[in-house]
């Protein structure tokens, strides 16, 4: 038989980082002059994160109908197109004497509880980082996470924004006159 090899195949890493290719995936072809080719076996045919990319080559064994045997070999990549599995905190904060507060997406990330098939996941934004007095109390944030490989994500967590600095009071003095009995009202606002 003539064995032929398939250009660009691309093996699908799953949620456990494991990617399997048949022999049928890599046959690009083959023929035989006397009958039907069979393809038995492609070696490697087991791959895992470590093989994300290109430049993987296997050998694809073809048999006729007689068993005679051919080989080709051909390039596969390895691609992760899981998405990570994150996690959200849920966090207080307080403003600043501005009235201000910056929350950075690690703060909201829970990484200890986040996963992937193959990478690490790293907190790339979240949707309203900068909070005001006018969002004190909860506030759901969403994060987006991210892996090596450019699969995203989002979770929720919850920011309950505080406003803990005392008033700054600013006091005058002021000058009043009594009224005809001899007293007056002054009003804090005074």
């Amino acid at each position: 038989p003539q064995a032929v090899c398939a250009d660009d195949v691309t093996v699908f890493v799953d949620d456990m980082g494991n990617a399997m290719l048949t022999p049928q995936e890599v046959d690009g072809g083959s023929t035989d002059e006397c009958g039907g080719t069979t393809a038995t076996q492609v070696t490697p045919d087991a791959f895992d994160c470590s093989h994300i990319g290109t430049g993987q080559t296997v050998i694809l064994s073809i048999e006729d109908d007689c068993g005679n045997l051919d080989t080709c070999q051909a390039i596969i990549t390895v691609v992760d197109t899981i998405p990570p599995v994150p996690a959200c905190l849920d966090i207080t904060v307080e403003v600043d004497a501005m009235g201000d507060v910056t929350i950075a997406p690690a703060d909201l990330f829970d990484e200890a509880n986040s996963t992937d098939n193959c990478t690490d996941v790293t907190a790339d934004a979240l949707d309203m980082p900068d909070l005001t007095c006018d969002q004190l109390g909860d506030n759901e944030l969403v994060l987006t996470v991210s892996d090596e490989y450019g699969n995203t994500a989002t979770c929720t967590g919850t920011v309950t924004v505080e406003d803990n600095i005392d008033p700054v009071a600013g006091c005058m003095d002021i000058t009043v006159e009594l009224d005809a009995n001899g007293q007056i009202i002054v009003n804090p606002n005074d």
